[in-house]
């Protein structure tokens, strides 16, 4: 009986269907991992909620010590937590890390500490969480956890419909308004080094990078910062370019300025 000679063509195709296979696997493995970790995520939203519904009226939203009841608990989870972030209307409600020492520990961490494909969001190094400019980051999920949904901010009807970011710290509430979003490189002639600026140092500062942000932003929500609102810069990877980032920055709100 006469054996078929492998053929060159033989041969790619058996490499591509086996190169299939194992993209297929990981593709799949991946999904799987990432909503293993979504769903943990949700979990964290929930025991938020379920702290806030179990405070009395009578006792506040702060602790003797000064923390938001409905983070408490969570805070004594993990101290490395700084507060939570929610953008309505998007999959973006999660808890936000603070590593002051190592400030990407939770690049691939979920909050527990354990490994994460799609990591934690996380306070950029130099900032402060009550400080004048929170710069977070997280990673651009294809399943729109994270930061998965923020590029949807290219489009002026996606802010239309998604104004206002809520930002908490442990000690402080905000509501903060979309000011601008825009595309950049982290080096380069597109380069925009708004990592830079974990703090404004004075009014002059702040109006320069703000002036910075208007100037790339692909569109005009209409918001207009003072001096002294709090500033908050959220930055995910785009994938356009080497070093390509997608940006979005938002102003406090007056209101919620207020209301402390």
């Amino acid at each position: 009986m006469k054996h078929r000679r492998i053929t060159l063509m033989d041969a790619v195709a058996l490499f591509c269907a086996v190169g299939f296979l194992v993209t297929g696997g990981l593709t799949l493995r991946d999904l799987l991992r990432s909503t293993r970790e979504d769903a943990a995520n949700r979990e964290l939203s929930l025991q938020v909620s379920q702290a806030a519904e179990a405070v009395p009226p009578e006792m506040g939203p702060y602790t003797q010590e000064g923390i938001l009841r409905r983070y408490e608990p969570l805070s004594r989870q993990n101290p490395h937590m700084m507060g939570w972030i929610t953008i309505p209307g998007t999959k973006l409600d999660c808890p936000v890390m603070y590593t002051p020492e190592d400030p990407e520990w939770y690049l691939r961490r979920a909050f527990d500490g354990s490994d994460a494909l799609s990591g934690s969001i996380f306070l950029g190094e130099g900032c402060a969480p009550e400080g004048n400019h929170l710069i977070l980051y997280g990673h651009n999920m294809q399943d729109g956890t994270m930061f998965g949904e923020l590029p949807g901010y290219a489009a002026a009807d996606y802010a239309r419909k998604h104004p206002d970011i809520t930002l908490d710290t442990l000690r402080q509430e905000g509501t903060f308004a979309v000011m601008g979003a825009f595309y950049c490189q982290v080096d380069g002639e597109d380069s925009f080094p708004y990592y830079q600026y974990p703090s404004f140092s004075s009014q002059e500062e702040q109006e320069g990078y703000l002036t910075e942000v208007l100037a790339r932003s692909l569109y005009d929500t209409g918001v207009r910062p003072a001096w002294g609102d709090r500033v908050a810069t959220l930055s995910t990877c785009s994938y356009v370019g080497e070093a390509g980032r997608f940006v979005v920055v938002a102003v406090e709100k007056k209101s919620s300025k207020e209301e402390k």
